[in-house]
């Protein structure tokens, strides 16, 4: 049995880097975390949770539900009103580059995994501010279905 998770994010990072636009700009896509000055907006591969699937002694392959947090960060100058809509643009997607197409499945080009399925778990919306700027940021949860070869 093997870990699928660099796989995982290797094939989000490919996918999404220069795929995801603002304004006509690529969004940077980045592994766990954005260096200190990074500017917004840009997209963080987060958590992701690996579960092998208990198929006994008589299956002949391994496979395993995995899932990936894929984080929109967005923000602007706190004087500003601002509003949510270049994050759920971006959001938007990033749902469209990761499920094309209701039921299609996303190939990791990996010899070693086969994506069988891939589901939008959910997504969760937070906002803060601090001194000087107001944040928003939306984790979009995708979770496969993967086969071990």
């Amino acid at each position: 049995m093997t870990d699928p998770s660099f796989t995982i994010r290797d094939m989000y990072g490919r996918l999404l880097d220069g795929a995801v636009l603002h304004k006509g700009q690529p969004v940077g896509v980045f592994d766990g975390f954005a260096p200190k000055d990074t500017p917004t907006p840009y997209i963080i591969l987060g958590n992701q949770t690996f579960v092998p699937r208990d198929g006994g002694a008589s299956r002949c392959f391994v496979m395993s539900d995995c899932a990936i947090v894929v984080i929109v960060v967005t923000s602007f100058p706190g004087a500003e009103q601002g509003n949510k809509k270049y994050m759920d643009d971006i959001s938007s997607q990033v749902m469209s580059i990761m499920m094309p197409a209701p039921g299609a499945v996303i190939s990791f080009e990996s010899p070693a995994f086969i994506n069988m399925q891939t589901k939008l778990a959910g997504t969760t919306t937070t906002n803060s501010q601090d001194a000087t700027r107001k944040h928003h940021e939306k984790a979009i949860r995708f979770t496969h279905l993967v086969k071990e070869q």
